[in-house]
């Protein structure tokens, strides 16, 4: 996607009762460092998800940036061989890190192609956002490398989990771990 043709799609007609949410969402994802105006020549359609609790959250429709990527091959571990792991333990922390993408930055070059209409003008992340195709490889390849040499851990994306046959090597196993995510 190195020398693509910019994707400019042509901004769609947002209902009014979700104009004042997109701009709640907008104002906090700037004041964290999010997101910034931009003057892109790429733009990409905001849509809407409902969450669990009935809340709306606006996310950025990357379907067309999605096509034009070059796909990272880097696999997500196999979910029944993470389970087997487990076996044996008697003590589990489960961790799920809230907005995981939200942790990792954008490559520089890469920015504009993130941008995205909002009703207040176009926006781009900074920060890697939800819904790119290559989000899970790149979080799970960071997991990965957080935790290589923690043998009692496993992760998948965003989730975490901890594992020990006793209760005191657990709570050692958890300051560590927590430390290793400050860092």
């Amino acid at each position: 996607m190195g020398n693509a043709t910019p994707i400019k799609e042509r901004a769609r007609r947002m209902q009014p009762k979700w104009e004042a949410e997109v701009e709640r969402q907008l104002d906090e994802m700037v004041t964290n460092g999010v997101c910034r105006p931009s003057h892109s020549p790429w733009a990409i359609n905001v849509v809407f998800v409902k969450k669990k609790d009935g809340s709306l959250r606006f996310a950025i429709d990357y379907r067309q940036l999605n096509n034009a990527t070059k796909k990272d091959a880097y696999s997500l571990p196999n979910i029944q061989t993470i389970l087997d792991k487990l076996e044996g333990n008697q003590y589990f922390s489960l961790l799920d890190i809230a907005s995981a993408s939200w942790s990792v930055p954008v490559k520089k070059t890469d920015i504009e192609k993130t941008a995205f209409h909002t009703p207040r003008g176009q926006y781009e992340m900074v920060i890697m956002p939800f819904g790119l195709c290559n989000s899970q490889a790149t979080f799970q390849r960071l997991m990965d490398n957080i935790l290589e040499e923690v043998p009692r851990a496993e992760a998948y994306v965003d989730d975490c989990c901890v594992f020990s046959r006793t209760f005191e090597s657990i709570l050692g196993i958890c300051g560590t771990r927590l430390q290793e995510f400050e860092g």
